[in-house]
């Protein structure tokens, strides 16, 4: 009986011993179990994690390629072909899709360029056709104000000309009544031809005026352009024909009823001295008063201030 029960005892206690075994075995099965999943979980995450990094790294460099200029299109499709070695192969899942935005960024990027690339070109075809232009009208400008040149110089010498015409107008020349006329008349038909010129270039001015402007802009703290500069002094030259012109005209116009006096009063002179020559039949320059008395009749008026008429004749018998 008692070789029985140590039996019964040995063998419960074996049991307990297997089973304690047994929970060992499944307790380290369940924590290798938990550990591979665990391991195979951070794998996961680490995998997830690279490609996600991998696929930031190509689509930032797609970004760029989309918004890519003429000038570095070649460096960053180049950055492209490199990011896309390196990184493609760790998108997963990702990879063809990687590959799709990459080939439509290139295509997007090669699009924009051409029309990048057009609107260049017709922006530079338009700047050279309004340089062209700007010079075309700065060669005009210049050719008109050659011509308002001149057409001043022409004005000038016509002023210059009407002042001589007046000198003698202006001097103690001999002239006689007719001459003053004479002369007048020139002057007056001078006049007429400076006003004439000096009126053409105004004309011209109001005529052609906008085409000599200078087309270049005017930039601040620059002196004015040529053109600009040589407008401002045919201005004032054409001022000052027109002055010098009218002036000579007033003048002249002024002076000449003094000069017809002066020739008229020149002309009596020369008369009376012809008169006196008649009368002084032996030439001692004095009329004698029986002579004078007969000879006169009206005909010879002396006059003789402060004194008597035969006080300047000489006594005959």
């Amino acid at each position: 009986m008692r070789r029985k029960n140590e039996e019964e005892q040995r063998k419960r206690i074996e049991d307990v011993k297997r089973a304690e075994e047994e929970a060992k075995t499944r307790a380290e099965a369940e924590a290798l179990k938990l550990q591979d999943e665990a391991g195979k979980k951070k794998e996961a995450e680490e995998k997830r994690r690279m490609e996600q990094k991998s696929t930031l790294a190509i689509r930032r460099v797609i970004q760029k390629v989309r918004s890519a200029a003429p000038e570095n299109f070649d460096a960053l499709q180049k950055e492209l072909e490199e990011v896309l070695a390196a990184e493609l192969e760790h998108t997963g899942s990702q990879r063809q899709r990687m590959q799709e935005e990459s080939d439509k960024g290139l295509e997007q990027a090669r699009a924009r360029i051409e029309q990048i690339s057009i609107a260049r070109k017709k922006e530079q075809e338009k700047k050279d056709e309004e340089e062209r232009k700007k010079k075309e009208a700065e060669e005009h400008a210049k050719t008109l104000v050659e011509e308002l040149d001149n057409l001043v110089t022409e004005a000038e010498a016509g002023a210059s000309r009407l002042k001589e015409k007046a000198v003698p107008l202006e001097s103690d020349a001999e002239l006689s009544v007719d001459d003053v006329e004479r002369v007048a008349q020139g002057v007056e038909h001078a006049g007429l031809e400076a006003r004439a010129k000096t009126k053409a270039c105004t004309d011209f001015i109001l005529q052609r005026g906008p085409e000599m402007r200078d087309p270049s802009p005017v930039v601040p703290g620059q002196p004015p352009s040529e053109i600009k500069q040589s407008l401002a002094r045919l201005l004032q030259r054409i001022n000052e024909c027109t002055r010098t012109a009218e002036g000579a005209i007033t003048t002249a116009r002024a002076t000449k009823n003094t000069a017809v006096r002066r020739a008229a009063a020149r002309d009596k002179t020369k008369e009376m001295e012809a008169t006196f020559e008649k009368y002084d039949k032996d030439c001692d320059d004095m009329l004698s008063k029986k002579r004078g008395l007969r000879n006169g009749h009206g005909r010879v008026q002396v006059h003789c201030p402060g004194g008597r008429p035969d006080e300047n004749m000489e006594e005959h018998g």
